[in-house]
């Protein structure tokens, strides 16, 4: 549970950077790393249709299910994206904020 928490946190995150962008830039993005939303959610029913047909306690890495451990990525990878979008996004206000001075 603990590792499906992280990776909801990641896509909730990524949901707020676009709606913020939407509404500061006027510019309404829904895809990032190539991968929009419905993409998004065919992976996700992949996911849970493979969930359902390996068996509980199957492979793994380390000690984490393996399935677990793809999830845990992709929540990270999400974290991450937000982390660099929201920079990148700051950087370019504060250009514009800098020429609106002049």
């Amino acid at each position: 549970m603990n590792i499906a928490m992280v990776a909801l946190a990641g896509y909730l995150l990524m949901s707020v950077h676009t709606f913020l962008a939407a509404r500061v830039m006027g510019e309404l993005r829904l895809s990032y790393l190539a991968m929009g939303p419905t993409e998004l959610r065919l992976f996700l029913i992949l996911l849970t249709i493979a969930m359902m047909a390996i068996e509980p306690g199957g492979d793994r890495i380390w000690t984490i299910p393996a399935l677990d451990a793809l999830v845990g990525f992709i929540g990270a990878a999400l974290i991450c994206l937000f982390i660099v979008q929201t920079l990148l996004v700051a950087r370019t206000l504060a250009r514009v904020d800098s020429n609106a001075d002049r």
